[in-house]
């Protein structure tokens, strides 16, 4: 402390907060309770937002004794049970890097009938704000002061402390932990004086049921609670020894509140920082009953956020920009959330505090991922970082399986019994397994050639990247349209015109993994990797045995890890509807279904014009009524629903099933009810859509039936038999 060359007196304030009293003890309870939510709070607002799982609470007894610990749940709850009538405290366990937006203990009573009666105090400390001043900019934490010391022998307490007065009786903040404080170290301005705004946000857990305020400044002061302006204030100068208070109902509430107060150091002529100090001193205690004690946290460094879009993309993988709504993203770390897209696919999670986060989506029914699922995010200043693996998410966009459509999906290949054993690198923690363009091998004498291609999105800008990879037996890589491969192994020189044998292909050093250094050629966005990849030749030209399936087997693995910035914090999600259509959709006519009633009991029941279909007889009885045009336009529209039910073309489109248009079929058939439920529908609307739908119904009826509707129905008539399982795209409205 620092000593001074005269001394200064101040003043105390003493206010009463007068509030309603508490409702009556009633009767005992034989065991009482200690709940409440530890929340994270909003750095601008202060508000208790979402809860922090994970948390440890405390509960002692008045002696300090620890009673019981629980660790706060999902959605932040805690609760202690079993307890008598007494004196207890609750209090967090904070963590680094975290501070409190609400008091970090709790001292409380629970009487007789189980009510919890508690206290606070909120005094003058560092966790004050300055939010207006005079020399360093607005909205920081206040500073304690310098105090003035009398010369020797005395100097343990300021002259400040030692002449504070309440009722002309000395005044002790040092118990509260109340302490001075101003913007600054010293006052700016000695001679104009000062002018500083403090303001300080506390919480109350409860009904406030009372409250006073003792407070004092060098020189004068003016209070506000919540925004209401108080009778509180001083237009005495420092040097006045008379002691100065008001009685005053005070307006505390239960949650936040908000106490300014703004406190001027007189202007001095010829005065100094030594001979005109500034300080604010208070203590604010306060009572109050409540159900739950909550505690409310923040991160000190400043917020972080994680946002993105969720967006449909195309049948090549690539995102058209066109928005999702109404799809969950998760959020799970030291933060956990969950939110929906909104009309333009976006979405957010504010007021996050550092640590490492996954974000992932919740991937609905008949839709695939085009970008990955989830993505691992680190706001610490780490990197973030993804893996790409061989799976049946690698296509095969070139190969040798007769009739195959390219591209399609790799499969998981046969193993041969020495793959895994002899590598010489570790595969497993990354799944990465063994993957070929089919379970076997294709020519096992000749060899085959296959080219892989991966997409992938790495969403922030790369910062690494590494490639693991082996085949039996030889292999080509290429990264993002490179014209040179990043890697070969156990390829000859023109081995892509050659008939693979050993001149061309080694043979024996498979086992071998290689790793390539791919983060050049890594891009923020979408990367391909293709991989072209060679099973040699097994037979008399390289003097061995005809290859079998077994002795020449094929197989490609590989791993591709990458790292990327950490200061992209947005990360883009992109989907596309699974095409459920059969590759050889079908279709039957009207008189197809009035012959052969066991394929119609198949689907039944099925819901037409708001009419529930449950019989063979009814079905049969709708197809043959050609009467009008609406029972025309009734019996296609039947049929239609149980072609799409027997043979699944409900999402095929119409240019799929050979006509034109994109409407899917079922789409054709919702136009088609909402027609039939229209009163003023004409004759040449009823007939257009009877004959778009017997187009549908006439598409392709060469195609079979499918497997369990064949076996429950043979050919030739008979009783039907029991399906393994219904056909699949039931009929609507079940």
């Amino acid at each position: 402390m620092k000593k001074t060359l005269f001394p200064i007196l101040a003043l105390a304030l003493a206010v009463s907060l007068a509030l309603p009293l508490a409702a009556p003890v009633t009767a005992a309870d034989p065991g009482c309770s200690i709940s409440g939510y530890k929340y994270l709070c909003d750095p601008e607002t202060g508000e208790c937002t979402v809860g922090l799982e994970g948390w440890t609470i405390t509960l002692e007894d008045a002696q300090g004794t620890v009673l019981q610990t629980d660790t706060t749940e999902s959605d932040g709850s805690y609760e202690f049970t079993g307890l008598s009538d007494g004196t207890y405290t609750v209090s967090e366990t904070l963590r680094d890097g975290w501070t409190n937006c609400t008091p970090a203990s709790y001292d409380i009573t629970i009487d007789e009938s189980c009510q919890i009666h508690g206290t606070g105090v909120v005094v003058s400390d560092t966790n004050t704000m300055v939010t207006a001043g005079n020399s360093t900019p607005p909205d920081h934490a206040a500073v304690y002061a310098w105090e003035a010391f009398n010369d020797p022998p005395d100097t343990t307490q300021s002259v400040w402390d030692k002449n504070l007065k309440l009722n002309n009786v000395l005044y002790d903040f040092s118990p509260s932990g109340a302490d001075w404080i101003w913007e600054s170290y010293r006052v700016v301005h000695p001679v104009l004086g000062d002018i500083v705004d403090f303001q300080r946000t506390f919480y109350i857990p409860g009904t406030p049921t009372g409250g006073t305020l003792y407070i004092t400044a060098d020189n004068q002061y003016t209070v506000t609670l919540n925004d209401t302006p108080t009778p509180i204030g001083s237009d005495i100068i420092w040097q006045s020894v008379e002691p100065y208070h008001h009685g005053v109902d005070f307006l505390l509430e239960s949650g936040n509140n908000l106490l300014e107060i703004t406190a001027t150091n007189a202007p001095t002529p010829g005065s100094n920082q030594d001979k005109n100090p500034g300080g604010l001193i208070y203590e604010l205690s306060y009572e109050f009953d409540a159900d739950k004690l909550n505690f409310c946290n923040r991160w000190l460094e400043a917020d972080c956020s994680i946002s993105g879009y969720k967006y449909l993309c195309d049948e090549s993988g690539e995102c058209t920009g066109v928005g999702l709504e109404g799809w969950t993203i998760n959020l799970t770390g030291p933060v956990s959330q969950t939110t929906t897209t909104d009309v333009d696919g976006y979405y957010e999670f504010a007021g996050l505090p550092s640590g490492t986060y996954t974000v992932s989506e919740t991937l609905e029914d008949g839709w695939e991922a085009c970008t990955p699922t989830s993505y691992q995010v680190n706001l610490e200043g780490a990197e973030n970082h993804g893996v790409v693996v061989s799976d049946t998410d690698t296509m095969v966009t070139k190969g040798n399986v007769d009739g195959a459509t390219y591209q399609h999906n790799a499969e998981y290949a046969w193993v041969h019994g020495s793959w895994w054993g002899g590598l010489t690198h570790d595969f497993s923690t990354s799944g990465a397994d063994w993957i070929w363009e089919s379970y076997r091998v294709v020519h096992s004498i000749d060899g085959d050639v296959v080219t892989f291609e991966r997409t992938f999105d790495i969403p922030g800008s790369p910062t690494g990247g590494t490639l693991y990879i082996t085949c039996d037996n030889a292999y080509e890589v290429y990264l993002n349209d490179t014209i040179t491969s990043v890697g070969r192994a156990q390829f000859g020189t023109g081995w892509e015109t050659s008939n693979l044998t050993k001149a061309y292909v080694d043979t024996t050093h498979w086992q071998s993994v290689e790793n390539y250094d791919v983060s050049a050629l890594l891009q923020r966005g979408t990367n391909i990797l293709v991989i072209k990849a060679a099973n040699e030749y097994m037979g008399t030209l390289d003097d061995q045995a005809d290859g079998t399936v077994d002795s020449n087997p094929a197989g490609l693995i590989y791993e591709l890890l990458y790292e990327f910035d950490v200061t992209a914090t947005e990360r883009n999600f992109s989907n596309r509807e699974v095409n459920t259509c059969p590759e050889e959709p079908g279709s039957r006519t009207l008189g197809f279904y009035k012959n052969h009633p066991c394929v119609v009991e198949q689907v039944l029941p099925i819901t037409i014009a708001t009419e529930n279909v449950t019989t063979v007889e009814r079905a049969i009885e709708i197809i043959k009524d050609r009467g009008t045009h609406r029972s025309r336009l009734l019996s296609q529209l039947l049929v239609a629903m149980l072609n799409a039910a027997v043979f699944g073309i409900g999402d095929c489109t119409l240019e799929y099933i050979g006509l034109e248009g994109d409407q899917t079929v079922d789409e054709v058939i919702a136009e088609a009810e909402a027609l039939l439920a229209d009163p003023d529908a004409t004759k040449d609307e009823l007939s257009a859509m009877q004959d778009l739908l017997d187009r549908i119904n006439n598409s392709n009826t060469d195609a079979p039936l499918p497997e369990d509707i064949a076996e429950a129905c043979p050919p030739g008539g008979g009783p039907p038999k029991t399906p393994p399982g219904k056909a699949k795209g039931k009929g609507k409205g079940k």
